[in-house]
């Protein structure tokens, strides 16, 4: 069983410790329990949400589709807004 790099926390993010790593299949049975039990959404975008709960302590809460889209496009807006942020700017010079 594979182990991937996400997650679970119990502490603030300042004494974060790893409680569990959440493995492929447990990503998997997520998914595939709440496409079920929700009747919308792919298992894929059912493994999303469970990171984004997992890694960052958000909870889906919608009753459709649209709000599912809504949760991942959310995450996903305001990590790139994280990434391309530069702190303090560029005074200029050669970019190497």
């Amino acid at each position: 069983m594979s182990m991937e790099d996400y997650e679970m926390f119990e502490m603030p993010p300042t004494e974060r410790r790893i409680v569990h790593r959440i493995t492929e299949k447990e990503k998997q049975e997520f998914g595939e329990e709440h496409s079920k039990r929700y009747g919308f959404g792919s298992v894929k975008q059912w493994r999303t949400v469970m990171m984004i709960e997992a890694n960052l302590g958000y909870k889906f809460s919608g009753s459709s589709y649209w709000d599912l889209k809504d949760f991942i496009s959310k995450y996903f807006e305001s990590a790139k807004r994280e990434t391309f942020e530069l702190s303090g700017g560029s005074l200029g010079g050669d970019f190497y």
